[in-house]
């Protein structure tokens, strides 16, 4: 949960409270809630604070109610951010409105994305993009 310091600190951001980034006890990263134009301030801040000692990140996004573009602005930032502190970053479970905007604008193949099936851990992490792994849920049995 958010601390009563970032609820406090962020008032001013309509809907700035309706999202969660918690570090999980497995080393990923959980995000829940709203991931959009009021919350992406708040949730860089969070990602900073939380990623910064960790060189494999993986984001699982499972529990995302509602994303827009400038939720895919924010996870292209924290690839940027991941990139220059030479990390490794992947998203899992990406929202069906978030791997829409992103093939609309073309980004899939920029995204990697954890192959959240083959099981992710420390030591061997397999990456695809957004695009691909639309696909092969869709040919899967359960798909």
């Amino acid at each position: 949960m958010l601390s009563l310091q970032t609820l406090l600190g962020n008032a001013e951001r309509p809907g700035a409270t309706m999202a969660r980034l918690r570090l999980g006890e497995d080393g990923i990263l959980y995000l829940s809630g709203v991931l959009g134009f009021a919350t992406a301030p708040l949730l860089l801040e969070l990602f900073d604070s939380r990623a910064r000692r960790l060189s494999r990140i993986v984001v699982d996004l499972g529990e995302v109610l509602h994303a827009d573009s400038a939720g895919l602005a924010l996870l292209l930032e924290w690839m940027r951010l991941a990139r220059r502190r030479n990390q490794t970053i992947a998203f899992r479970s990406l929202p069906e409105q978030l791997t829409a905007i992103a093939r609309v604008c073309n980004l899939c193949r920029l995204l990697p994305v954890s192959l959240e099936g083959l099981g992710w851990n420390a030591a061997s992490t397999q990456f695809t993009s957004c695009e691909k792994t639309k696909i092969s849920a869709a040919e899967s049995p359960g798909g």
